[in-house]
């Protein structure tokens, strides 16, 4: 028996090179991005994942969230990424992710279905939440000194319009 597999081949290729073009997209995000099935177990981790935990993909890869990240359930996270996998609906959330010896961070997750299961891309966003910090403290000391100066401070917008006063320009 004959048959022309050269289709079949076609397809096994062309799926081949998709998966690899997806790796390699997964592997160059600096982003931590994980691949979960409807039961939280992890299909699929890029680099920076692995960078983040220490270990290899093969140790990781059929495990349940619950084995890698104990706390996800005691902070909510679990449940929460099991609603985005029975309803669909996307989650957005930012935690503090306490790590000993090396100080907590800041992380901003975003969650999504993917299939039956769950897309998870976290960004560290310390850096950016201690300026935002920075920020906050400096408005607070400039809203001071202008709420203490005797002096009448206003300032106006490129359109001559009032933005702000300080209490003594208040009562000029």
């Amino acid at each position: 028996i004959n048959r022309d597999v050269s289709s079949r081949k076609l397809a096994v290729d062309a799926l081949r090179s998709s998966e690899d073009r997806l790796s390699a997209f997964m592997d160059s995000s600096t982003e931590v991005m994980a691949l979960y099935d409807s039961e939280l177990n992890f299909l699929d981790v890029n680099q920076a994942f692995l960078d983040v935990l220490g270990n290899k993909k093969e140790e990781g890869i059929g495990t349940s969230l619950i084995q890698r990240s104990p706390g996800a359930v005691d902070s909510g996270r679990y449940d929460r990424y099991l609603n985005v996998v029975k309803t669909g609906e996307p989650l957005s959330l930012e935690y503090v992710q306490r790590r000993p010896g090396y100080g907590n961070r800041n992380i901003l997750i975003k969650a999504f279905k993917v299939g039956d299961g769950l897309g998870v891309i976290a960004t560290d966003i310390t850096e950016r939440k201690l300026a935002e910090e920075a920020l906050t403290e400096l408005n607070n000391q400039k809203e001071m000194i202008l709420n203490a100066a005797g002096d009448g401070i206003y300032g106006l917008n490129l359109d001559g319009k009032t933005t702000f006063v300080n209490p003594a320009a208040a009562k000029m």
